[in-house]
């Protein structure tokens, strides 16, 4: 399939573990559930004359549901944050902000990896250092960019302390006359002090220019 204008098909990170899913990132279905089995429960139990019961068994299905929303609410999972910094360093790398990058990337082993078709228009950088340069020459200049948007973002918790996500991107430039598309993986390692930082960016596939795997 010719990947020039169109995405070959991206394989998708692992989905995340259901329950820590439904109970702490998208906790309202799972609430949405109980709110219902509490209006079923009344119904059924006043249909049996047994209203007191009814009503009992509703309200602990809908403190239930309002449990879940303030554990929701006080929790933040490891793939959560990872997502978080996916945004802010799309969003710095998109405002030419090096200084918010520099936060973001690993400060000594930050890589861009660069493979197929996408090496030919976007050399891979060898250090945190080079990465900022290119985002220096490129996007403060020529190709400075006026809009981003994420439309699709994914994130995988590999292990204690590492972690990938994956993003396509949607950007407008005065450069370019239609918005352009691209994917990313990203991969990320958490340092002593807790915080996630980038060590590699992966371009996966790039609108005009081709995939990784391309020639």
């Amino acid at each position: 399939m010719n990947d020039f204008l169109q995405a070959p098909a991206i394989e998708a990170l692992p989905a995340p573990p259901t329950i820590e899913h439904f109970l702490f990132e998208q906790p309202w279905p799972t609430m949405a559930l109980l709110a219902i089995l509490a209006i079923l429960a009344w119904l059924l139990f006043r249909a049996r004359k047994q209203q007191r019961l009814g009503v009992i068994v509703a309200v602990l299905l809908l403190a239930c549901a309002g449990g879940i929303a303030i554990l929701a609410s006080r929790v933040t999972t490891d793939r959560e944050v990872v997502l978080n910094r996916t945004v802010e360093l799309i969003e710095a790398t998109a405002k030419a902000d090096t200084t918010a990058l520099r936060d973001i990337l690993d400060v000594d082993t930050a890589v861009l990896r660069s493979e197929g078709s996408i090496r030919r228009v976007l050399p891979p950088s060898r250090d945190t250092a080079d990465i900022l340069a290119q985002v220096d020459r490129y996007l403060k200049g020529q190709y400075s960019i006026t809009s981003v948007k994420l439309p699709n973002r994914q994130a995988t918790i590999d292990g204690r302390n590492t972690a990938r996500s994956q993003v396509r991107v949607a950007v407008e430039a005065d450069a370019l006359s239609r918005t352009h598309y691209s994917w990313w993986r990203l991969h990320w390692a958490r340092g002593t002090d807790g915080q996630w930082r980038c060590f590699e960016i992966e371009p996966l596939w790039i609108q005009f220019v081709g995939s990784s795997s391309g020639r």
